[in-house]
């Protein structure tokens, strides 16, 4: 196995995981908003350091990644705000 076959395999590995993760925490609770918040980031991360390391002078491929990587960036709106919420909260309160 080569070790671009090796890294595109973990990549995809991982972002099974992430899209698990996400569904899971998604499920649960208000409570769970941070960690599903973490997740969504963790997620965009690994987009962003794989564009980083696609280096293409393809002016359409590099359009095509950065929409995937706003798409992995508007769910995290939501929690967001949440926890925006909760600090307002937690300041007006102390």
């Amino acid at each position: 196995m080569t070790e671009s076959t090796k890294r595109r395999h973990n990549k995809m590995l991982a972002g099974s995981h992430y899209d698990k993760a996400i569904s899971h925490f998604k499920q649960l609770s208000h409570e769970m908003s941070i960690d599903y918040f973490r997740v969504l980031l963790e997620k965009l991360a690994m987009h962003e350091n794989s564009i980083e390391a696609n280096v293409t002078s393809n002016p359409s491929a590099k359009v095509k990644l950065i929409l995937e990587a706003l798409g992995l960036a508007l769910p995290c709106v939501e929690p967001l705000n949440k926890l925006q919420d909760s600090l307002q909260e937690f300041i007006a309160h102390h």
